[in-house]
């Protein structure tokens, strides 16, 4: 399991949306790309981070990153898989 956290309130009625997106990125094979940057090359547009969140650097000082071919990248969510589809299907639960 594994899941991000935005900090902020997300539209109820984006409820489908997120979940038909998040079928379509599995469904779409997409390309999972690895990255280890220094904390100090993370700048955004670059890296997709969640308002308050902490970067956290780990081997040698440095921070894995996975960039979603066409979804954007962020800190590690634990995706140690090459493609979208090798995740199995995503399960909006709640929004709260």
């Amino acid at each position: 399991a594994s899941f991000m956290e935005l900090n902020r309130l997300v539209d109820r009625g984006l409820k489908d949306a997120i979940q038909f997106q998040a079928t379509r990125f599995v469904h779409g094979s997409l390309p999972i790309n690895l990255y280890w940057f220094s904390p100090g090359q993370l700048k955004k547009p670059i890296l997709i981070t969640a308002k308050g969140m902490g970067i956290i650097a780990c081997i040698n000082g440095k921070v894995r990153v996975i960039d979603i071919e066409g979804a954007g990248a962020h800190p590690c969510g634990r995706s140690h898989v090459p493609y979208t589809s090798i995740v199995g299907e995503v399960i909006r639960e709640s929004i709260a």
